[in-house]
């Protein structure tokens, strides 16, 4: 900044002695306060703009934040999920090695089919006695038509998967489910 002030007073100094009507402390006062001028107007803008970038990263930080916070709960969910479906595999697989079974009989009906998903939705229940594992015989008309192993158990209602899939499409909404013997 020295060696340009320098400059500036020498530039003048030539200009006043090839007769410029200004003199060179005026002349290298007037340049200075520009240049002066010029560096306070860009120093202003870049200090706001230093202030909208921190302002940018603080908030992008907050979502770098939250982001953490949702692929946290995500995983936590993800792994509840994976323990759940071990459970059901396992609830499966013990009830065809050993399926649970109810000393009187329980008959309800289909309430709901997705056979995409091979889910069947019963009208029996916890209310009911049922329990994951168990077995129940589809009938139309008394004419046994598929079998439907329980998968999960609720209050008033009860999911299975019809055991044999070829089955799968003949089962209709409203077919008698029963854990009665043939």
């Amino acid at each position: 900044m020295k060696n340009a002030l320098n400059l500036l007073i020498l530039t003048a100094g030539l200009l006043w002695l090839t007769g410029c009507p200004v003199p060179p402390d005026q002349a290298a006062k007037d340049v200075t306060g520009k240049v002066s001028t010029k560096y306070k107007k860009e120093r202003t803008r870049l200090i706001a703009q230093n202030k909208n970038l921190q302002a940018d990263l603080t908030a992008q930080r907050k979502k770098n934040q939250d982001l953490k916070k949702i692929i946290a709960d995500l995983k936590k969910e993800l792994r509840e999920l994976q323990q759940r479906n071990l459970e059901l595999g396992q609830n499966r697989l013990n009830g065809l090695k050993n399926p649970p079974t109810l000393n009187r009989p329980v008959t309800g009906k289909i309430l709901a089919i997705n056979g995409g998903r091979n889910l069947i939705i019963l009208s029996v229940g916890q209310k009911t006695g049922i329990t994951p594992g168990m077995e129940f015989n589809v009938y139309r008309n008394d004419e046994l038509i598929g079998k439907i192993l329980v998968d999960r158990v609720e209050k008033e209602w009860a999911t299975g998967h019809c055991v044999n899939r070829a089955e799968l499409p003949r089962l209709k909404l409203g077919d008698q489910v029963s854990n009665r013997l043939e």
